[in-house]
């Protein structure tokens, strides 16, 4: 363990593989914990939204009818904020892995690092190395995390769309 912190006693290929591996350790703790923050907010909201809900249809709320309307257009337009933020975040780390990614693949293009050199070293970023994988860039765009937030976005518009409807226009509808 003390040669992997000091670089003692290492080949180059192993340095630069610690360091550039340890970038990506970082990368994605930090990815993470955006994930777990956004999801989290997400939940505290939506919660919100629905105890709100609950109460604005139900007529329980006297006249602060349209002080609730305006708090959950306010909670809505948060949420959809703090997605668009954790969006802009989620696609950054993503940008920081891939330049991780192809700076690996660029010093062992540059180095001509055999592939028995390279034997035990499998890509930084996980799975085989480069070309050995071709699943690596056809993941689906919808299933890929850092488009959770986008998903986030849908929902929040659905929700203020759908409160808008029974809001105003269901209403309208009723009255001749």
């Amino acid at each position: 363990m003390a040669d992997e912190v000091s670089g003692h006693g290492l080949t180059e290929t192993e340095k630069v593989y610690a360091r550039l591996r340890a970038q990506i350790v970082d990368e994605n703790e930090l990815y993470n914990q955006r994930t777990h923050w956004l999801i989290f907010i997400e939940a505290l909201l939506f919660a919100t939204t629905g105890l709100v809900f609950e109460v604005f249809f139900t007529n329980e709320v006297g006249g602060h009818r349209t002080f609730i309307g305006a708090f959950i257009l306010v909670i809505g337009l948060l949420g959809i904020y703090t997605a668009l933020v954790c969006f802009r975040t989620l696609n950054n780390a993503g940008d920081a892995l891939t330049e991780i990614r192809a700076l690996w693949d660029g010093y062992v293009e540059a180095t001509g690092a055999s592939s028995k050199e390279l034997l035990w070293f499998p890509h930084v970023a996980g799975g085989t190395p480069k070309g050995e994988d071709q699943k690596r860039g056809r993941q689906s765009l919808v299933f890929r995390s850092r488009f959770l937030p986008l998903g986030f976005v849908v929902a929040w518009v659905a929700i203020l769309g759908l409160f808008f409807y029974f809001v105003f226009i269901v209403p309208s509808m009723s009255t001749p």
